[in-house]
């Protein structure tokens, strides 16, 4: 980074800052734990919905808020349409409208008309579904999701082809640096998918 650069950016931010100060604009913060209707309180995921509802994916359930009170879903075994897991990660909203809920195994998908969950049960060309702990969903573009797991490196999945391709670490062809992948970034470009094999955020 270039010297010039770098003190415009501190004087941008200044600005920004004093901008801010002076406006007069408070921020008000609300807390919701288990106390306010929350399943729990390890909150591993948040997505708002294009209906609105925000997400809230944790260790004992989904929860979905709609500003007022709280709806939990759980796994109900007397239930086929139920969650197939508790244990939630990761939360994707795809082109259609569905969410994609990833779980301490597998993922699954929430159809919002019917409110009712369904596996994603897809296999490779090599018999290979997904069993791992999900740790990623994320979209390249309307067609295609890729999806990073715990153990079994990244899936590739094409909605219009039902095609899903498994990459995997030490593998000639579809190599990854490690088979745990804890998250997936569409590059600035929009063209490129990144994956990070650490919990730390990339720079």
């Amino acid at each position: 980074m270039s010297r010039f650069f770098y003190h415009t950016l501190c004087l941008l931010t200044c600005f920004i800052l004093v901008q801010l100060r002076a406006s007069g604009n408070s921020f008000t913060f609300r807390k919701y734990q288990v106390n306010n209707g929350l399943s729990e309180n390890t909150v591993q995921a948040i997505l708002q919905d294009r209906q609105g509802f925000l997400w809230f994916g944790t260790k004992d359930g989904l929860n979905r808020f709609d500003g007022k009170e709280y709806r939990i879903f759980r796994n109900n075994p007397l239930n086929n349409g139920s969650i197939g897991n508790n244990f939630i990660r990761t939360i994707h909203e795809d082109s259609n409208g569905r969410l994609w809920i990833g779980t301490d195994n597998k993922i699954f998908i929430y159809n919002t008309a019917t409110e009712n969950f369904s596996p994603f049960d897809i296999k490779t060309a090599a018999g290979v579904s997904i069993n791992s702990a999900i740790t990623a969903i994320c979209a390249e573009n309307e067609n295609i999701i890729w999806i990073g797991t715990m153990t079994q490196g990244a899936f590739c999945y094409t909605k219009d082809s039902g095609k899903l391709e498994q990459f995997t670490e030490n593998d000639d062809f579809n190599s990854v640096e490690s088979n745990l992948v804890w998250r997936i970034y569409k590059d600035f470009s929009g063209n490129n998918m990144d994956w990070n094999p650490r919990r730390t955020e990339p720079f």
